[in-house]
């Protein structure tokens, strides 16, 4: 079994997690920018919650991948398919 997959999984974790920081800063900031305007319907205040779940939920579904993809490399490379 090679690392190789694993270097690559640790890598592009640590890469997605400084997009997820930055995106996160960013949710922040829209969010105390919404709640200075009065006048903003409730539409607007549904669809940056809808999406503050999406942004929650994108690091376990992105884990999932990386493990997925990790297990399906090792076969591959254990069974000489490469």
């Amino acid at each position: 079994m090679s690392a190789g997959s694993v270097v690559g999984m640790v890598i592009n974790f640590i890469m997605f997690s400084a997009l997820s920081l930055v995106l996160g800063k960013g949710f922040d900031i829209m969010v105390s920018i919404m709640n200075g305007f009065d006048s903003l319907p409730m539409d607007a205040f549904n669809t940056v919650s809808s999406l503050h779940l999406i942004y929650i939920a994108g690091p376990f579904l992105y884990m999932l991948a990386l493990g997925y993809n990790h297990i399906v490399t090792s076969n591959s490379e254990s069974n000489a398919e490469v």
